[in-house]
């Protein structure tokens, strides 16, 4: 119960937390609202937006220390500079080396000081287990946002914290000249209708930065990857919540309005197309298309209905964007920096993905249910550990990008990738590929960051439980792993640590998954002791294959009383081993390798940002150029709603096309010379390999030599008892990792197991385990 304690102390402890970030906003509010910041920001304006935006009305007159030129201006130079700033930052810590380990191992002296170990203290352990702590009813968490940890409820309650201080502190700044219009007959309102109207307008303020708080980790290969060490299905969870939160927020700013409308009977006040100021009907049909992403975001309609999400959050995120940019051109200063983010991403995936790519080698069983692909891949294309690939097939779906966990092949600079027939788009992939042998593919990635020492390494005794092909990524632990042992000094060659023992636990859901694995590394990690391997299958196969016989009137998908153990040395999948031949769409546009999304290391992905910056800024001066140019010539001035409309468009279009400048030609150059350089290989021969013959002659010949005597069982593993058995080999205190990687349901049980265990031990003292995940979900 320590740990469930020190949870306890964490949660009372955010609660001083925010108490005291009150106590420090109130009086940054007051610099913030003083004569002397106003001078401040009056020195450094944006240009044309004091003349663009106008004068205003009485109102805003007699609200001048909330004037919108000066808001704006300090938004742009703040949150815009400081979000780009912070990704440059990023990058200078990712190419400046660590002090940590000079003078000792080489290798250790130039990691990154982004890589560089973390300490291993008391202090540091026992602050980490809490932040860890899963709160309970796990399993409804589990259901509800795939698990809620320490850290996870901090940034939650973080994030509900600062929007209430912001609201609270925004009508009582504006509260009392509200009461004074009343007074003055300004406002035919109520003080309760007054206080209504500004909370749902602070609302609406306050959802302005939760859309940028949003957008941050929509990107692939953002900074915010390479900064927090987390991947982009990590980080993709709190885009969901903040998600939610947000439109949760959006939704109370509409109904508050709504709400006096109807009491005051103006009916269709929230319908009119307003030609200046805050365009009502803009606003509605903003929170409208906000509404279909919202819907279809849930987990039953995002993973049933995967392309009715996919368009719909397309559509829904350009009509909510550009209907609220003319609902309140506010939303250009401070959400502009995340959107401008993702659209550099997509300038980045989209030259990538023009250019297609064959697959080099597959092997896939008779019954299409399970192939295996190899990607050569650029040699300037980074190949980690684990790293996440995202597909797509022309002719299938114009919109579908499935993702897949690769590792690193055994043939070179080759990318792995393990795709099981699960729907109509794998299912379709795969009986392409059995049919024609050959696959024209786009590719999108691959994305992954890891340190020198990942987590895999921290410990002296590590437990993978994988399911089906969400095998892959434990392949790239393992082959990380093996390298390290082949070290020269016994630590991995750079002075890191090796888990001494691994227990790999393996469940396949048909009997042919469990070719996958028949590989020499494991075969070569057992023999060489530093390995167990306990292996199960709950299903019989589907199909054609000999090994897809299963008894009368049993389950095509069900195990039967007459299962048996399965010898892992005889093949499973019967695999129709597969070459590709040179493939072409009929215009020379084939590209056999995978690029990679930026050419020149992280400096040409640093100059893409500052001209993506530059371009927005310059989209941004030329609408308010032209909005002032038609204040000036017209007697009406021109509509407040086409200036948001520019704002969207234009510095959208200068972030991206200004950085293609040095993207899409760097390419086009890549390309042509790759495409030369595969003609050249195959004319003199340089066949591909088929590692699926190869691992089946090595089977023949011995070569999986490690696997003679071992068994797969049918029915499913206890994980509990194999975490016990694991944990009772030790009686002092000891980190032990645990890898959950597969299907989330099993995933979902292995850290509930883990967490359970770790409540009867404790902080300190006694065997704890840190469970982590390798799961993808969009």
């Amino acid at each position: 119960m320590g740990i469930m304690r020190g949870a306890v102390g964490a949660l009372l402890a955010l609660v001083v937390t925010a108490f005291v970030a009150y106590c420090i906003l109130m009086p940054i509010n007051d610099v913030l609202l003083s004569s002397q910041f106003q001078k401040l920001t009056s020195i450094f304006p944006f240009p044309f937006l004091s003349e663009a935006l106008g004068s205003g009305g009485e109102e805003e007159k007699a609200m001048s220390f909330l004037a919108k030129d000066r808001q704006y201006a300090a938004a742009v130079y703040i949150l815009w500079g400081l979000t780009f700033l912070a990704a440059l930052l990023t990058l200078l810590m990712r190419n400046t080396p660590s002090s940590h380990g000079k003078g000792k191992h080489s290798a250790a002296a130039a990691e990154p000081l982004l890589d560089a170990p973390k300490p291993f203290s008391r202090p540091y352990s026992v602050t980490r287990r809490i932040l860890h702590y899963h709160l309970p009813p796990r399993g409804f968490w589990a259901w509800w946002c795939g698990g809620m940890a320490v850290y996870d409820a901090l940034v939650v309650a973080a994030w509900i914290a600062i929007n209430i201080l912001y609201t609270q502190q925004r009508v009582a700044l504006i509260l009392p000249l509200f009461k004074d219009f009343i007074a003055k007959g300004v406002f035919d309102w109520s003080i309760a209708q007054a206080i209504i109207v500004l909370t749902s307008g602070a609302l609406g303020w306050a959802a302005t930065l939760d859309i940028l708080l949003m957008m941050y980790p929509v990107p692939r290969s953002t900074f915010l990857h390479w900064m927090m060490g987390e991947s982009f299905p990590t980080l993709i969870k709190y885009h969901r919540w903040v998600g939610h939160g947000t439109m949760v927020l959006l939704t109370l700013h509409g109904f508050g309005f709504y709400g006096v409308w109807l009491y005051t009977a103006e009916y269709t006040r929230g319908l009119v197309w307003d030609r200046t100021g805050t365009n009502m009907l803009a606003g509605t049909i903003s929170w409208l298309g906000g509404c279909a992403l919202w819907a279809t975001s849930v987990e039953y309609v995002r993973r049933r209905f995967f392309e009715l999400f996919y368009k719909t959050h397309i559509l829904g995120l350009i009509t909510f964007f550009m209907f609220g940019f003319m609902h309140h051109v506010s939303l250009w200063a401070y959400t502009m920096p995340g959107i401008l983010l993702y659209l550099l991403d997509m300038a980045f995936r989209v030259a990538q993905q023009a250019q297609p790519v064959v697959v080099s080698n597959v092997s896939v069983c008779k019954s299409a249910t399970l192939a295996t692909l190899h990607f050569n891949a650029d040699p300037n294309t980074p190949i980690k550990p684990i790293q996440d690939l995202f597909l797509g097939v022309d002719g299938l779906s114009p919109v579908q990008w499935h993702p897949y966990s690769t590792v690193g092949g055994d043939q070179g600079h080759t990318l792995v990738a393990h795709i099981k027939a699960y729907g109509k788009w794998t299912t379709g992939l795969l009986n392409r590929v059995l049919n024609r042998g050959s696959v024209v593919m786009r590719v999108d990635g691959p994305y992954g960051e890891f340190a020198e020492h990942p987590e895999w390494t921290h410990y002296k005794t590590l437990v993978i439980i994988a399911g089906g092909i969400g095998v892959t990524p434990v392949f790239g632990i393992l082959n990380d792993l093996k390298q390290r042992h082949e070290g020269s000094d016994g630590n991995g060659g750079s002075g890191g640590p090796v888990p001494q023992k691994v227990v790999l636990v393996y469940v396949a859901s048909m009997k042919n998954e469990l070719a996958l694995l028949q590989r020499p590394m494991i075969a070569q990690a057992i023999q060489d002791g530093w390995l167990e391997l306990d292996a199960y299958y709950t299903g019989a196969n589907r199909g054609t294959d000999p090994s897809d016989i299963v008894a009368p009137g049993a389950k095509p998908d069900s195990i039967s009383p007459s299962d048996s153990a399965v010898d892992l040395t005889r093949p499973q999948a019967n695999p129709s081993a597969l070459k590709t031949t040179p493939a072409d769409d009929g215009h020379g546009h084939i590209v056999r390798q995978v690029l990679p999304a930026y050419w020149f290391g992280d400096w040409h992905w640093a100059s893409a940002h500052v001209l993506c910056l530059v371009g927005a800024v310059l989209g941004s001066i030329g609408s308010f150029a032209w909005q002032a140019h038609a204040n000036s010539v017209s007697e009406g001035g021109a509509p407040t709603w086409l200036l948001g409309l520019y704002l969207i468009l234009f510095p959208s279009l200068g972030g991206m096309l200004l950085p293609a400048l040095i993207i899409v030609p760097a390419h086009i150059i890549r390309a042509r010379r790759v495409r030369k350089s595969s003609l050249t290989s195959e004319l003199n021969g340089n066949g591909l390999v088929d590692s699926s013959e190869d691992a089946q002659a090595q089977a023949e010949q011995g070569g999986l030599v490690g696997l003679q005597g071992m068994k797969a069982s049918p029915g499913r593993p206890n994980i509990s008892a194999v975490l016990s058995r694991v944990v009772q080999e030790f009686s002092t205190e000891q980190e032990i990792g645990v890898v959950a990687a597969g299907p989330e349901p099993m995933v979902d049980a292995v850290v509930e197991c883990c967490h359970n265990h770790n409540d009867t031990v404790g902080l300190l003292g006694r065997p704890y385990l840190d469970v982590g995940k390798h799961t993808f979900s969009l």
